[in-house]
């Protein structure tokens, strides 16, 4: 199924109170942070009760956030930017994805940063990876 979560009604397999498990992997951070909400809300609607919603997206002061805020005309709005390509990137505090999750009605199993330093021995670097992870689940 190929849908675009902003524009799109979901799918009829995806209607209401019919997922049990939802995984949205680096996608919410590809979308506009004033639609983000309705994302959440449209997984949210149609995850059975107790259903879960897995998610891992950009975390804040990733070592690609990092890149972007030495790049001039990259910024587009508080961790927002735009890559090269034209595709659009977001960075997650706990604090704003809490807000976000919390808005659309889930309740929060888990929420942290993943925190990865990665090395390059070749190239002698190291990068500090942040992720933002979380298990959300629907009501009873």
């Amino acid at each position: 199924m190929v849908c675009d979560l902003v524009k799109d009604e979901l799918p009829e397999e995806l209607k209401e109170n019919n997922i049990d498990i939802a995984l949205l992997l680096f996608v919410l951070s590809a979308i506009e942070p004033n639609n983000m909400n309705n994302v959440l809300k449209k997984i949210h609607n149609s995850l059975k009760p107790g259903g879960l919603l897995l998610f891992r997206d950009y975390g804040l002061y990733d070592m690609t956030q990092m890149r972007f805020v030495k790049k001039k005309g990259r910024k587009i709005d508080d961790s927002f930017y735009v890559r090269a390509d034209g595709t659009r990137t977001y960075f997650f505090s706990i604090e704003k994805f809490e807000a976000l999750a919390i808005e659309a009605g889930y309740e929060i199993e888990k929420l942290k940063y993943e925190v990865r330093e990665l090395k390059n021995r070749k190239r002698k670097l190291t990068m500090y990876r942040v992720w933002l992870t979380a298990i959300l689940k629907k009501s009873i």
